[in-house]
């Protein structure tokens, strides 16, 4: 913009010149013609060159400058008749090529020049004219040649400087004229560009290699309560400050627009808050992923920005409402479920079969509700980073064992072989030493990891085995629960520890579940340190692992 400026400048300062030189030769012209006409005998040519000299002088004076506005090619050359009027003129009020002015002559023509080559060839037919002319009267009158020759070097040499003017002017006319393109496109691109970034609703934000913003929309300057003006050249910290999960700052190692920068990978995360200029909290879902310049070379950043703060509201109101009735159930449900036990207690209670039917159900679903609600409990929990982190050493071979002798009669009344292997060998089969293998957790949670996998392997077992592995080595321990039932496909693997999610087929739909069994599983594993994953293939069984760090 500012060679534009500069270029369209110049161009006026060049026309001012131009409308000087113009009206320098009016005068100067209109004071020969009152010096010739007081000292010579008038004539209709005298009288028709002065009208046109004063008309010129007039035109310069008072209308040059606004018909140039309206029509600035038309102005130039009718300012370029009224020069060669006036140098005809001089020519004319002074001998021809022989006078002393003939040399400011070519001097004006070059000057005139610069319109172009109209202006140029409109000269050349002039000065051929008057140089043609003078040697026709010269020999009319039996004068001699010798000035005309003598002259005629310069005046070619003024034709060709002339020609060299007229290029250069042209050449300047057309450059303008494409950097006036140029430039209004680039106006044009710059509005389209403020019109699409003020057009997106989420913040949008722009970096540069050293993390100095050089973007921002008004979203976001809605979202930081910065100036774009202001915040522009900052460092993005500075303007953006995001804060973790604990409310503490980033370090450099966890800010995600440097992560980008340093890894040239995208980073999407809704872990951030913001702290506005005003200190107001603000949740962000963040989305940020590098530029690259043509040479491939990264450039910088660009993120999107959604505040979240109204879902994530909603979120932990509803998070709340499921901890605290799933807490508060728990107490009737819990009563529900000693009151059947205890109608059923032929020692207590003396019912016939019929009704001893309905109690066996009715205590079967209490059960049920009761899972459903420790569940939901241990999720909100999970949410909420209110898991305990009780830890103590444990014989992780004897918690599985154990589990393994509760959920035995479970799968026996549904055919299924029930074994547990330690170390390799079948301890169901053989009596040997187990390996102990010590970790540092909570017994319970891991319990009902455990549990959780040994259930889900009957349940969606219909016949075959059921095999529960431990192995290890000098850092970790590794438990596998293997089945031969319906097998999970690949596509539907990527989700299985994700809330809520249930397999869709017939065999899932037969069984009541939440979905959330195998997430509460991912999420107690890793509070630990452990990792667990799933290997199976569809129609022919699953296998469950998980690892925990053995205890130091």
């Amino acid at each position: 913009m500012k060679n534009s400026k500069s270029h369209k400048y110049t161009y006026i300062q060049l026309t001012t010149v131009t409308t000087v030189l113009h009206l320098l030769a009016g005068l100067f012209v209109a004071s020969l013609y009152l010096f010739e006409i007081q000292t010579s005998n008038n004539n209709l040519l005298s009288y028709i060159l002065g009208g046109l000299i004063i008309v010129g002088l007039i035109y310069n004076l008072a209308f040059a400058k606004i018909l140039s506005k309206r029509l600035e090619t038309f102005s130039k050359y009718l300012q370029l008749l009224f020069v060669l009027v006036e140098l005809l003129a001089i020519v004319y009020f002074t001998g021809g090529i022989s006078s002393i002015w003939y040399p400011v002559l070519l001097i004006m023509i070059i000057a005139c020049s610069v319109l172009g080559f109209g202006a140029f060839f409109a000269n050349v037919a002039l000065i051929t004219s008057v140089y043609v002319g003078s040697i026709v009267l010269s020999l009319a009158q039996g004068q001699s040649l010798t000035q005309n020759f003598n002259l005629f070097p310069a005046t070619v040499a003024c034709l060709v400087i002339s020609a060299v003017v007229a290029y250069a002017s042209d050449l300047y006319a057309k450059g303008n004229k494409s950097l006036k393109q140029a430039s209004t496109s680039l106006d044009e691109a710059n509005i389209s560009e403020r019109l699409i970034l003020g057009s997106i609703a989420d913040a949008l934000i722009g970096i540069d290699t050293a993390g100095k913003i050089i973007l921002m929309n008004e979203a976001a300057q809605a979202l930081t309560g910065w100036d774009m003006h202001d915040a522009l050249n900052f460092n993005c910290s500075q303007v953006l400050k995001l804060k973790g999960a604990d409310d503490k700052d980033l370090s450099g190692a966890d800010d995600p627009f440097l992560m980008v920068l340093h890894t040239m990978e995208p980073v999407r995360s809704s872990r951030y808050h913001l702290l506005t200029k005003d200190n107001q909290r603000r949740d962000l879902s963040v989305s940020i992923a590098p530029t690259f310049n043509s040479a491939a070379e990264i450039s910088g950043a660009v993120a999107v920005i959604v505040d979240i703060s109204e879902q994530k509201a909603l979120e932990r109101q509803k998070e709340e409402f499921v901890s605290t009735a799933s807490h508060e159930m728990r107490t009737p449900v819990a009563a529900i479920e000693g009151y059947i036990a205890m109608a059923t207690n032929p020692k207590l209670a003396q019912i016939d079969d019929k009704a001893r039917g309905f109690l066996d159900k009715a205590h079967g679903s209490s059960v049920h509700l009761g899972k459903l609600f420790q569940d939901l409990l241990s999720v909100s929990k999970i949410e909420d980073k209110d898991l305990a982190e009780t830890k103590v050493v444990v014989n992780l071979s004897d918690l599985v064992l154990k589990i393994a002798s509760d959920m035995q009669i479970i799968a026996t009344n549904k055919g299924l072989q029930l074994t547990t292997h330690i170390g390799g060998a079948g301890i169901k089969n053989q009596t040997v030493i187990a390996p102990t293998y010590n970790v540092l957790v909570d017994p319970e949670k891991i319990s009902e990891v455990v549990t959780n996998l040994v259930d889900n392997a009957i349940k969606y077992t219909a016949q075959g085995s059921v095999d529960i592995e431990i192995e290890g080595d000098k850092e970790s321990v590794t438990v596998r629960v293997r089945d031969t039932g319906i097998g999970i496909s690949s596509q539907e693997q990527k989700h299985l520890f994700e809330k809520f999610y249930r397999v869709n087929n017939t065999m899932t739909r037969e069984h009541s579940g939440t979905g959330l069994g195998l997430y509460i599983a991912r999420n107690l594993v890793e509070l630990y340190g452990g990792q667990i994953w799933v290997d199976s293939v569809l129609g022919r069984g699953s296998t469950f692992a998980f690892k925990l760090p053995l205890a130091k």
